[in-house]
């Protein structure tokens, strides 16, 4: 008798095919085949072998191992002075001289950051600096200080913003910020207009630049306490931050 197509194994040569399966031999079928799936479970528990893995996990994996290749680091930190005569010449350790050394320094490391996106990453461009000039010390006993306490809170929650400014370079954009911080210009007046009295700004920039080589810069304010001025100095930090992207996915828009 030829075997049936049906038949779960092959007929043996020497004797008859059978017509049928007995009830007993189905039983234990069954009872070893849940027995190999329930062990390929047990070593395969996202029921796919270790060599065939979902592209969408790998790709997980990657955007997962590249964000965690982001980051920031501070460039330089360094107290700068506000003497008038000082910062007129561009002394070094004067505001001008060490902001415009700082920005500097924070452009020629970002150019580098690209670099810390390995393998199969990518830096989302442009690559940001943030440049903070704050009042080394401040007064605690004057006579503006319950206005400039009112200012400073409000501030704080609702900071005074400069935004769009675009520059052809790092030195027009420090001379730009020399001119800010004196009052000088229109945003200049308007600032010290807002920050009125003895009360002090604090800045903070953000610096980017655009694929076409300009720079783009948004300045926060913080108008808070009066600086000490017999101190005379400036806190200035500046550092870069920089965000690694899955290259594959990048390119799937």
């Amino acid at each position: 008798m030829p075997c049936p197509t049906s038949s779960p194994f092959r007929c043996g040569l020497s004797r008859p095919c059978p017509t049928r399966v007995s009830a007993h031999i189905r039983s234990r079928l069954l009872l070893w085949s849940c027995i190999s799936f329930s062990i390929f479970l047990s070593t395969h528990p996202t029921g796919y072998p270790s060599g065939l893995a979902h592209a969408d996990d790998t790709t997980a994996e990657n955007s997962q191992s590249c964000h965690a290749l982001s980051g920031n680091e501070t460039v330089g930190k360094i107290l700068a002075n506000a003497d008038i005569f000082s910062n007129l010449t561009a002394r070094p350790g004067s505001l001008a001289h060490e902001s415009r050394r700082l920005i500097r320094l924070a452009e020629k490391r970002a150019g580098a950051a690209p670099l810390k996106c390995k393998e199969n990453c990518q830096a989302q461009k442009p690559i940001e600096i943030t440049f903070r000039t704050v009042p080394h010390k401040f007064l605690s006993d004057y006579e503006d200080s319950a206005h400039c306490e009112t200012l400073l809170l409000k501030t704080q929650k609702q900071p005074l913003l400069y935004a769009g400014k675009r520059f052809k370079s790092s030195d027009e954009f420090s001379d730009w910020f020399q001119d800010f911080t004196s009052g000088e210009g229109a945003e200049g007046e308007d600032l010290y207009s807002r920050c009125d009295r003895s009360c002090s700004p604090q800045y903070e920039t953000q610096i980017n630049r655009k694929e076409g080589g300009e720079l783009t810069a948004s300045t926060k304010v913080i108008c808070g306490h009066a600086r000490d001025k017999d101190d005379n100095q400036y806190a200035l930090n500046a550092k870069i931050s920089w965000k690694c992207l899955d290259r594959a996915s990048t390119t799937i828009q």
